[in-house]
């Protein structure tokens, strides 16, 4: 560890400037200082750096168990909790092999060379987030090592990870959350069975719609947006108020020659009979006030073949030949498959899907399940409802939570033209950032890209709104909880985020 001398400058920002260099490749710590002003602060700043440096050595000795600070010239001891979580139990001793295999995994995972990866250092600092370490749980099942994403954010470090791992953490999500059925029961009397069946064999189960879905779906303005729990279960105005542009998205996919056009029609049948989140309408009960999500035993394959000279705008025409700017159209799977034959013998596959029914992981296993459908090899699944009660039982426990934490708060609006209209808009814009920059920014000081993207948010909020206190809703992926890895369907959770 070195300790910078004094320097003199001439002129600054700030009159005491405190810097601490970390140097992986010479496995340094090195503080700096600099000052602008008389000798005097500058001896006291150089005692600072003295007092610091003693410190960083004793954290650096002491066992985990152990970190508060030692007594410096006399004054009073300061104490830090310990970084463990509340429910973690004491770290267990970590295989050294199970170490180096995780290590190596990351290094190719998130493409950081070997060398600067070591067992304590932090996974948040290496770049690992919430949706990445999904990913990382999957590479290591496949190694032999089954760890829940949960487990992999709360540990925090290689060694901990690894740790972790010794025990193995699997939740039977297989029962049905006591909240989220009773939810779904209510929904049930309210709604009417004969109205909401394909046909009459079609034997169907109802349950409540997560907030992010209900979000996606509804219909209800701002202006009817009046406390915490329609914030949180998402009562604003989106598909149907756009006109379906909104939520409901289309993907071309160009097929191969070699593809067998009947073979994949009946892939995405058996798909369709197989996942229960192809299968899935939604209802909106005025009574409860809430939206829910019908799973029907009845197929309700829909798939058409059109011929035509070119496939320009072609997913933009079959979106608006679909009309889902009426409700209605959300009373059946808002799942459509649309084979286009163009004039040069190429084929392609239009696929029109309901934010509603996937997640961005979700998404592209769903196409590898069809693909091993077509070749015969169906892999397993777990059933999105069964795990869909855990998301809203979730939610009803975060709802209570911030209205209570939120309680006296009154909600904010962007100033609002007269001449505005109850139409939903989009716009975007590119930010001029270079991602390595973010990226560096992101490392050293241990936040995600999105933590970032969340704070300049808040900060345009503040400015808007003249207030300091900023709260406002998040979405976040449910992937972290136990069990969700292999699941297909929208796997969201909505909270808050106070500033």
């Amino acid at each position: 560890m070195q300790t910078a001398s004094h320097v003199s400058l001439t002129s600054s920002q700030f009159p005491v400037i405190f810097e601490i260099v970390v140097n992986t490749a010479s496995d340094t710590i090195e503080l700096r200082s600099a000052v602008t002003v008389n000798e005097e602060i500058a001896k006291t700043v150089q005692q600072l750096v003295n007092d610091s440096e003693s410190c960083l050595t004793y954290l650096s000795e002491s066992p985990d168990d152990d970190i508060s600070f030692p007594d410096v010239n006399n004054q009073s001891t300061c104490e830090w909790p310990t970084r463990r979580s509340q429910t973690q139990e004491a770290e267990k001793p970590a295989d050294p092999q199970i170490v180096e295999l995780i290590a190596s995994e990351l290094s190719a995972f998130l493409r950081i060379p070997a060398g600067n990866i070591r067992e304590e250092s932090s996974l948040l600092s290496l770049g690992l987030d919430s949706l990445k370490a999904v990913a990382l749980s999957h590479r290591l099942r496949e190694r032999g090592i089954s760890i829940p994403p949960i487990d992999i954010i709360r540990a925090g470090s290689i060694r901990a990870v690894a740790s972790a791992s010794v025990r193995e953490i699997e939740q039977d999500i297989s029962s049905q959350d006591e909240s989220g059925s009773s939810l779904g029961q209510v929904l049930w009397q309210d709604l009417t069975p004969e109205s909401v069946r394909l046909d009459v064999n079609d034997q169907i189960e109802v349950t409540a719609a997560t907030a992010l879905q209900a979000g996606m779906l509804s219909q209800v303005t701002p202006t009817q947006v009046d406390n915490v729990h329609q914030v949180l279960n998402g009562s604003f105005y989106q598909t149907v108020a756009s006109s379906g542009q909104l939520y409901a998205h289309a993907f071309t996919f160009k097929l191969q020659r070699s593809c067998q056009i009947e073979f994949l029609k009946e892939a995405w049948r058996k798909s369709v009979e197989n996942l229960d989140i192809l299968r899935t309408s939604f209802r909106f009960s005025a009574e409860v006030g809430r939206w829910a999500q019908v799973v029907h035993s009845s197929l309700d394959f829909k798939w058409t073949t059109e011929k035509r000279q070119s496939v320009d705008n072609a997913a933009k025409e079959f979106v608006r030949s679909l009309h889902l700017c009426d409700e209605d159209a959300l009373h059946r799977p808002p799942v459509y498959l649309h084979h286009i034959s163009s004039s040069s013998g190429e084929d392609y596959l239009i696929i029109v899907l309901h934010h509603a029914l996937y997640d961005g992981i979700s998404l592209p296993m769903l196409f590898d399940y069809v693909k091993a459908v077509y070749k015969g090899d169906p892999p397993s699944t777990t059933r999105f409802h069964t795990f869909s009660r855990r998301i809203t039982s979730l939610e009803a426990d975060t709802t209570d939570y911030w209205r209570t934490r939120l309680n006296g708060v009154h909600p904010w609006a962007f100033p609002r033209k007269a001449s505005s209209t109850t139409d939903a808009w989009r716009t975007s814009k590119v930010v001029n950032v270079p991602k390595e920059a973010i990226d560096r920014f992101c490392r050293r000081y241990e936040v995600s890209a999105q933590s970032i993207a969340q704070a300049a948010w808040a900060k345009v909020l503040a400015k808007s709104s003249k207030c300091l206190d900023i709260v406002y809703g998040q979405v976040v992926s449910g992937r972290t909880m136990a069990g969700s890895e292999k699941i297909i369907g929208p796997v969201f959770v909505s909270t808050c985020i106070a500033y």
